[in-house]
């Protein structure tokens, strides 16, 4: 299989995370969506990364369903039973909205010329980034995994939520107003997955 990523997408960080907790093989193939020689475009209609290549060439889009497919191979990663795997999946839906925010956030920030309109946007972003992160303290608590005792793609999500943060906006200072979080991304830097799937900015 390949996965075709950006290294700074936190999007495909999660899929990374998981794919290597679920010791599953994959080659990375390293994309631009937005340069003109792109290739993802190819592979997914919406020309968005990540993309997965399976081995018979067909091909799987959109985060969620790639760690489906990489978790598949593990019994721990999305748990068996009910409650615990709606609760896993809603912790993805916060990481995965963290960063649909702080994505839309940059994309405005980086016009040639920022707007009102474009000043609202962003204000409104951010502001939905940190009623996530309040959230998402509340819920964690002085827990270290975000649900039951395994490390699980709540968790994938979650830390390259925060990472994603922590790379491309120092600014919100998240880990000061919000030290449970801080702790728990303290207790899985030495994580394989983490260390591996660090973001890295050109």
């Amino acid at each position: 299989m390949k996965l075709i990523y950006a290294p700074v997408s936190p999007y495909a960080r999660k899929c990374r995370i998981v794919a290597i907790e679920a010791g599953v093989a994959h080659e990375l193939v390293t994309d631009n969506p937005n340069a003109p020689e792109s290739i993802v475009s190819q592979y997914n209609p919406l020309g968005k990364v990540p993309a997965l290549i399976m081995e018979d060439g067909d091909c799987i889009f959109d985060s969620i369903v790639i760690c489906e497919v990489f978790a598949a191979n593990s019994t721990t990663l999305i748990p068996a039973q009910h409650k615990a795997r709606i609760e896993t999946k809603l912790w993805e839906a916060i990481g995965d909205g963290i960063c649909d925010a702080a994505l839309l956030a940059r994309m405005e920030g980086l016009r040639k010329e920022i707007t009102e309109e474009g000043r609202a946007v962003i204000a409104r972003q951010r502001g939905k980034i940190a009623a996530a992160l309040a959230f998402a303290s509340k819920r964690l608590g002085e827990r270290t995994l975000c649900v039951g005792s395994a490390f699980t793609l709540a968790d994938a999500a979650m830390i390259s939520a925060l990472g994603y943060l922590s790379t491309r906006f120092p600014d919100i200072s998240w880990a000061s107003t919000h030290p449970n979080l801080a702790r728990y991304m303290d207790a899985h830097a030495g994580r394989r997955s983490v260390v591996e799937s660090t973001p890295v900015v050109a």
